[in-house]
């Protein structure tokens, strides 16, 4: 075994190691069993190092980049009115009856729902990248995550970013006209 072209000499059981391939790799662990295979030594087994100093991001962690602790709400109800467009937000609500009804949602809109989830609501991101997969139709996973890990504030991005909903329907939807289309309840009857 080489590090850093030099020669380990000896390994043994109990050594801390990083994992180079499969599921775990990346990861921290010490060596469980070693055993041999075609006359060389192989480590076959590993106690994998569950304590991470940090959160991090790519090993699914929510710290992100400020390495901020979030504590996310898991309340269902909560989520399943931001889904069926029952929020305190109008304009919240015509995106998300929008995306149920079409599979479609602007970029604008994206990032006011996703933001409303996360900043207002302080329900897991992912739960809302995950909905958001299950019925964009134009879903691409690099845009969805990227896009949702950026507004929630765990992404590549030093800001802490929340969406002003009611200034962003003002601004962009200044005579409600968006929001009167999907808030009306008729629209396909």
């Amino acid at each position: 075994m080489k590090k850093n072209n030099e020669t380990v000499t000896k390994l043994r059981t109990g050594d801390e190691v990083i994992v180079i391939a499969g599921k775990d790799i990346g990861k921290k662990g010490t060596v469980q069993k070693i055993s041999k295979f075609n006359n060389k030594a192989v480590i076959t087994g590993i106690n994998l190092i569950k304590k991470h100093t940090k959160p991090n991001p790519q090993l699914g962690e929510t710290g992100g980049i400020l390495e901020k602790e979030y504590n996310w709400l898991k309340d269902h109800k909560k989520f399943q009115n931001w889904v069926d467009g029952r929020t305190s937000e109008p304009f919240v609500n015509a995106n998300m009856i929008e995306l149920k009804c079409t599979g479609w949602m602007s970029n604008r809109g994206r990032q006011n729902v996703a933001s409303f989830l996360s900043k207002e609501l302080l329900i897991d991101w992912r739960w809302g990248a995950n909905y958001f997969e299950s019925m964009l139709i134009d879903y691409d996973v690099h845009s969805n995550y990227g896009n949702w890990m950026y507004v929630s504030g765990v992404g590549n991005d030093p800001r802490d970013r929340k969406f002003n909903i009611k200034f962003q329907a003002d601004r962009y939807d200044p005579n409600n006209k968006f929001q009167n289309l999907w808030l009306q309840g008729k629209l396909f009857v």
